[in-house]
């Protein structure tokens, strides 16, 4: 039987995803679980996942997969009150839409041996521990006067490139910030900006010596090595999005970091 589980948003919810795929081959054992996503790369190497596609580039799907037998999972936890209102987490709360029991909220990263000797011999390069800092997540945006001013209209789940540099600035020169390069976003001065394919991306916080986040894909990538992060809540809630293997600090609860992102 196959199972073609859809699933829509970006990649913090792919890698949360990755639970919800192992809940399915707990529930379905004998399936070949295929998923459609917008980020194909976060299910690289997964033993609970037979096929990843792009969402985008779907060829043979219809044609290979589907017959009589075929299952399509496709729901969305975000519309649900048992999610927003933070009495579910959100893989918890995708589960039970599947019909499902969840199987644990961490989530699963199987980052190839080439590009985990990738990240070494980049992270020893340095010379210094690294610390992994992402301030920005979603879809960035920013115009060229801003970029020149390095001020930033964030989301609001981020924090600003001014709170990034002071936090930076505190730190002192023992340590190498590694900044992720998302879009157009601008790099806070002391940092070190990193890009490259996600594949890399993913890999990058199992080796990093210290991760402070917000509520984007490298709290979620934490998680999932079981490493724990530092993750500055906004408005959205570490009760339905965190995980416990991290550090959760409310931004409410700490005026000067809520000062800073305003």
């Amino acid at each position: 039987m196959n199972i073609i589980f859809y699933i829509d948003g970006g990649v913090g919810k792919c890698i949360a995803a990755t639970a919800v795929c192992r809940a399915i081959k707990k529930a379905y054992q004998d399936c070949r679980l295929i998923v459609v996503s917008g980020y194909e790369d976060v299910f690289k190497n997964n033993p609970n996942v037979y096929r990843s596609f792009n969402a985008g580039n779907t060829e043979f799907l219809y044609d290979d997969y589907f017959n009589k037998d075929t299952k399509v999972f496709k729901t969305e936890p975000y519309t649900s009150k048992q999610y927003w209102t933070g009495k579910h987490h959100l893989i918890t709360e995708w589960c039970k839409q599947l019909g499902i029991d969840d199987d644990g909220i961490k989530p699963d990263l199987y980052p190839s041996q080439e590009m985990e000797e990738v990240c070494k011999s980049m992270l020893n390069g340095f010379g210094k521990p690294t610390l992994l800092l992402q301030i920005i997540g979603g879809p960035v945006k920013a115009t060229e006067d801003e970029r020149i001013a390095t001020s930033y209209n964030v989301p609001h789940r981020s924090l600003s490139v001014e709170f990034g540099e002071e936090f930076i600035k505190q730190l002192g020169d023992g340590m190498t910030v590694i900044v992720p390069q998302i879009g157009t976003a601008p790099t806070p001065k002391g940092a070190v900006a990193v890009g490259g394919p996600l594949e890399r991306m993913l890999a990058l916080p199992k080796y990093v010596n210290h991760i402070v986040c917000i509520d984007s894909m490298f709290q979620h990538a934490a998680a999932a090595y079981e490493k724990e992060a530092i993750v500055m809540w906004g408005a959205t809630g570490s009760e339905f999005l965190g995980y416990e293997t991290n550090k959760n600090v409310a931004l409410n609860n700490c005026p000067t970091a809520l000062s800073s992102s305003q």
